[in-house]
């Protein structure tokens, strides 16, 4: 830090002080990427609110998060727009947390880290996707959003650890897990019903994973890392998930920290965010550019539908990360490289071509920040509230119906958002131009106010000798006068 004038951490570690030092050096050398190299105990996790939080539901009192890192602005703790929406592009390389003197497995990701080449798009045609059965129309858009065919999507069940066809795709290059996960746990499971079959463990992927490997999964808790010697650990002496693939060679793996939030008739929250950082990352983009242009490009969809991020939509903002090196490109950028690598193929095609030069990348930072300040200051102003004006009972019997395993879930009372957003009417924004026009001169078109109410109905069911958490959420937007929006129902993964 004395290099470059700047004062060290110093005095008890705390994710403020990091970030402060961090933004510091982001001044000085203006860099393209930015890693966090250590688990949570070496440069420490961001803990924020959780916007979904209910005891009964989703119990996750905070949401570590890089976010904060990632985002320019001030930390400020209660002021969700300080950190949301982010503009950096970032990624987080873990040891595993605790006393751990064998740090071999670290230094070997760091080797592949180091070495990595840019490959044709063949070299990621396999594929290994698995989605639980009662999700499965969900992970069937999933497929479609990657472009693959739809027969390469795996079922589970009957798909399990023990099944042939997943064991012969362990070595798939693209990998993609729509599964439940749980705390402190070297597992992924599948569902039909109440049967929840493992359907990975780290201890059966030991040296089966391709070096340059990119993995997502929408899975709860599905980047947690943990100390394997933990009392707590559901299987003790197993590394986690995410550690394993990275130590034999994966180059990134995106998953929450956190219980997250998935569809299942459609995609939703986590599938979004996922689905869209692997889509990015196999037409050019780097690892970590991937994730935050599929953060990005997430609120705006929402947008496009008329409407705000809602509470597990700004709760999967937070909670997805990669874990790896945020600067690795699998193949060359569609747009720079692509009549080149035809002609010539990947390893001739020169570095300036195959990454874009560093005008390029200044100028996509650049829109990154632009694009992070917009959508912030769009976000709506949310205020939890009592409303008198019920819902007719006969609304939330209809959708309730939709809800997987309907007779296990016990909604108590709702929680209910009042939601005040700015919105700029059209028809006064063209008005506001005419008078700009005729004056001559710069205005702000005049912005009107949009008041609409959010229920969410949160439950979990109790699992029997399971790990896993099992939450469903029911939400309905209405307006003022009580009409009825939108509605939807997400599960818990």
């Amino acid at each position: 830090m004395a290099k470059y004038g700047l004062s060290p951490v110093s005095g008890t570690l705390t994710a403020n002080k990091c970030k402060t030092a961090i933004d510091a050096l982001f001044v000085a050398l203006s860099p393209d990427y930015l890693v966090l190299l250590g688990a949570g105990d070496v440069i420490p996790f961001f803990e924020v609110p959780n916007p979904s939080v209910a005891s009964d539901g989703d119990d996750d009192d905070f949401v570590p998060t890089d976010n904060p890192y990632a985002s320019s602005r001030k930390f400020v703790k209660n002021k969700r727009s300080s950190y949301l929406i982010p503009d950096r592009v970032v990624g987080r390389i873990p040891d595993l947390p605790g006393d751990h003197p064998d740090v071999g497995w670290l230094l070997d990701y760091l080797k592949f880290a180091e070495s990595w080449k840019l490959q044709n798009s063949d070299f990621f045609a396999d594929d290994l996707i698995v989605c639980c059965d009662e999700w499965k129309a969900a992970g069937a858009d999933c497929v479609s959003h990657l472009s693959r065919k739809s027969n390469r999507l795996m079922i589970s069940p009957p798909v399990k650890t023990t099944a042939g066809p997943l064991k012969t795709r362990y070595k798939a290059r693209v990998q993609m897990i729509k599964c439940h996960g749980a705390p402190i746990d070297s597992k992924f499971y599948g569902q039909k019903g109440e049967d929840y079959p493992d359907a990975l463990h780290s201890a059966l992927l030991k040296g089966k994973t391709a070096e340059g490997s990119v993995v997502g999964a929408m899975c709860c808790y599905g980047a947690a890392t943990f100390d394997p010697e933990d009392p707590a650990a559901v299987t003790a002496g197993d590394l986690p998930i995410p550690s394993t693939y990275l130590r034999q060679g994966a180059y990134g793996f995106y998953g929450s920290t956190t219980l997250a939030w998935v569809g299942f008739e459609e995609m939703q929250c986590a599938d979004w965010i996922v689905a869209g950082a692997l889509r990015l990352v196999l037409s050019g983009a780097s690892l970590g550019r991937g994730l935050l242009d599929s953060k990005q490009n997430f609120v705006k969809w929402i947008e496009q539908q008329g409407r705000t991020p809602d509470i597990a939509e700004e709760k999967t903002l937070l909670q997805f990360l990669l874990l790896g090196d945020p600067s690795i490109h699998l193949v060359p950028s569609v747009q720079t490289a692509g009549p080149v690598l035809a002609v010539m193929g990947a390893a001739h095609v020169p570095a300036a071509a195959r990454l874009g030069s560093s005008e390029e990348r200044r100028l996509r930072r650049t829109y990154a920040h632009g694009t992070s300040e917009r959508l912030t200051k769009d976000l709506p102003e949310r205020k939890v509230v009592s409303r008198k004006k019920a819902l007719p009972k006969t609304l939330l019997s209809d959708i309730k119906k939709h809800v997987p395993d309907g007779k296990w879930f016990k909604f108590g009372k709702p929680l209910i958002h009042k939601i005040d957003r700015p919105f700029q009417q059209p028809e006064l924004r063209t008005a506001a131009m005419r008078v700009v026009t005729a004056a001559g001169a710069r205005a702000t078109p005049p912005i009107a106010r949009k008041e609409t109410f959010e229920y969410y109905w949160i439950a979990r069911k109790k699992m029997k000798n399971s790990p896993i958490i099992n939450a469903c959420m029911v939400k309905i937007e209405t307006d003022k006068q009580g009409t009825v929006l939108r509605t939807r129902v997400l599960v818990s993964s």
